[in-house]
């Protein structure tokens, strides 16, 4: 192993709430800005179409192996999903809505399942996509 480096060398990560790697390092930022970093540097990264507000996301996902971001919105009760798109950017595609559950406090996708699975401080719920 070698001593810790800092990746990061140009983005204001003041505010971070959550982090996803698919190759490129996401970060979600309190009132919903996501950052792009790809090789240490800040990319140009841009949401469209959304339907949807974002400012009270607090988890991010994604990995290498999905197609989406998902951005846990507890306050309204909501997964938002967006694409990502050849050029960089994610566009909105939908979203799953699980009314009734309170307190969810972290997301996880399982891609061979094809299943959401949301974290409370005292259940795991599974929901398939």
């Amino acid at each position: 192993y070698s001593n810790a480096s800092e990746y990061n060398t140009d983005a204001d990560l003041s505010g971070a709430l959550s982090l996803a790697i698919d190759g490129n390092v996401y970060v979600l930022k309190t009132g919903g800005e996501i950052i792009k970093l790809f090789k240490s540097k800040a990319e140009p990264f841009q949401m469209t179409d959304m339907a949807v507000d974002t400012a009270t996301v607090t988890q991010l996902f994604t990995s290498i192996e999905l197609n989406n971001l998902y951005l846990l919105d507890p306050v309204n009760k909501r997964v938002i999903i967006a694409l990502k798109e050849q050029n960089g950017n994610a566009r909105y595609s939908g979203q799953v809505v699980f009314d009734g559950l309170e307190g969810v406090k972290d997301l996880h996708v399982d891609k061979s399942e094809d299943k959401l699975y949301l974290l409370t401080e005292s259940a795991i719920y599974q929901i398939d996509l």
